[in-house]
């Protein structure tokens, strides 16, 4: 009799430890390009302009190589923004940008900006962009 039971508790707790596992998280990345070309002339590209993810995953902002920029910023345009961690987040060509620990229940549109220097020599321009961020 006592074999009995353990053999039925064997399937219930491995049942147990399955769902008591976190989701796997997938990091996103958006990547982000800035070219200075002279005078005013300042080009800027963000892939994927219109960032669709799911309930859990983390966003990463990496910023090519050859830009015409060492750092970026990404802050949200408003309070309510679907990440724990607090905004804004910094990053170089060597070290993305990366979110972290996204809210419960944070389905909706989250706009937000990158900002930037763009610099070719002697000039510079400030640029700031807001694509958006959507979560499934």
């Amino acid at each position: 009799m006592f074999g009995v039971l353990l053999l039925a508790a064997v399937p219930v707790a491995a049942a147990v430890s399955r769902l008591q596992q976190a989701p796997t998280r997938a990091v996103v990345e958006v990547d982000i390009d800035a070219r200075c070309t002279g005078g005013d002339n300042t080009s800027i590209t963000i892939r994927p302009w219109n960032l669709r993810i799911r309930q859990g995953d983390e966003v990463s902002w990496v910023l090519n190589r050859n830009a015409n920029s060492s750092d970026i910023t990404i802050t949200p345009k408003r309070e309510n923004w679907p990440f724990a961690d607090q905004p804004p987040y910094r990053g170089s060509k060597a070290t993305p940008a990366r979110t972290g620990g996204m809210r419960p229940n944070a389905q909706g549109r989250y706009a937000y900006n990158v900002s930037l220097i763009c610099t070719n020599g002697a000039r510079s321009d400030t640029v700031m962009v807001d694509p958006d961020i959507i979560v499934d």
